[in-house]
Parts: structure tokens; sequence; C-alpha cells
């Protein structure tokens, strides 16, 4: 019996900034989310290298 991993890559792009009050600043980036059989990556690809996690 054959064992087939499934492996998921989905790229995030959102350039979108909120206006005033919010307290973020935003930026151009680019997020790859990768799904393996065993784990799950975030790769945060901002211009500043600031990231913010929720």
């Amino acid at each position: 019996m054959a064992y087939e991993a499934k492996y998921t890559l989905r790229v995030l792009v959102n350039d979108w900034v909120r206006e005033k009050p919010w307290e973020l600043e935003g930026e151009h980036g680019l997020s790859f989310f990768i799904e393996t059989p065993q784990s799950k990556f975030l790769f945060d690809c901002g211009h500043t290298g600031a990231a913010w996690l929720a």
C-alpha cells in the first residue's frame, strides 16, 4: 500500500489598510501558508520585517 502525502500551499496577499483610528501600520508584503501531513508553517515576507500575529 502506497502512502500519498498531501501538501497545500496558500499564497496570502492583502494590501488594504484601514483608515484611522486603526493603530497599526500597513505595508506591502507576501505570505505563504504551507500545510504538510505533519506540520503547518506561515512564512511572512514583509517589507520591513515587522510582523503582527494574533
